[in-house]
């Protein structure tokens, strides 16, 4: 997910592993209940961790 209204790397989300979410918190909250583990890739920018990393931070913040 990208929590903004458009993104750099457009490839992502052409590719089907990228959502554009905008700012709508009940949009990027249900998103996040619903994230489910994707076909494994290889992404030369990233360590693959982000996501988990994200709902770890959605996760803390809607608690509170």
């Amino acid at each position: 997910m990208t929590l903004q209204k458009q993104t750099a790397w457009v490839e992502t989300e052409e590719a089907g592993s990228n959502t554009l979410m905008g700012c709508d918190r009940e949009k990027i909250v249900q998103a996040a209940l619903e994230a489910r583990p994707g076909a494994e890739s290889v992404w030369p920018c990233s360590d693959g961790l982000v996501g988990e990393r994200v709902i770890q931070a959605l996760i803390r913040l809607c608690k509170g």
